[in-house]
């Protein structure tokens, strides 16, 4: 069972700056963030980990080079990435998400944002957020468009009270009049 030793720090926060990179990328289960979980559980623990009953964090309890604090809460993650692996639900990676973000901040790691400009969003959002404002300028019913936007498994559900500030600021990215002068000229 190997310990993480002062040499290997710097490939542990760049695991898990990729990992919460990964995994706070989308809200859902996203099928790519099991490999980078069982990658950090593999370079963790030990590769056969999953054949084991319980998951032995010995090596981490045991790498001096971390504070205890640090090996607290890598132990945590270390759980928690073995349970979203083995159950892939979201509850499961939330937790995961929020002890990987402990530890990029208790190791003082800094994340390279290489996502596109912030004003642009993924194509599944992209793509709701034109359904909203089109089904908004139109008059539909908030009601029916969440009903509608339900049957789309591929997009994030969004509150009926968030529906009109969700179609504004797609109007605003794409420099569209906005849902209230849309409605006056049709």
């Amino acid at each position: 069972m190997p310990m993480i030793g002062p040499d290997e720090l710097p490939e542990l926060d760049q695991k898990l700056a990729r990992l919460v990179q990964q995994v706070g990328a989308s809200k859902k289960p996203d099928p790519q963030d099991i490999p980078l979980c069982r990658e950090l559980l593999d370079w963790l623990i030990y590769e056969g980990w999953e054949d084991a009953e319980e998951l032995d964090v010995r090596p981490i309890a045991w790498s001096d080079c971390l504070s205890e604090k640090e090996r607290q809460n890598l132990a945590n993650l270390a759980l928690a990435a073995q349970q979203y692996v083995n159950s892939r639900a979201k509850d499961d990676k939330a937790i995961v998400l929020e002890m990987g973000q402990v530890m990029i901040e208790l190791r003082g790691i800094q994340l390279v944002d290489r996502a596109r400009p912030k004003d642009i969003l993924d194509h599944k959002t992209e793509a709701r957020d034109h359904y909203v404002y089109e089904r908004l300028c139109k008059g539909v019913s908030p009601a029916r468009i969440v009903s509608a936007i339900e049957q789309h498994p591929e997009w994030d559900v969004i509150a009926v009270a968030d529906l009109e500030a969700c179609a504004e600021a797609y109007a605003q990215r794409h420099q569209l009049p906005s849902v209230s002068q849309r409605r006056r000229t049709s």
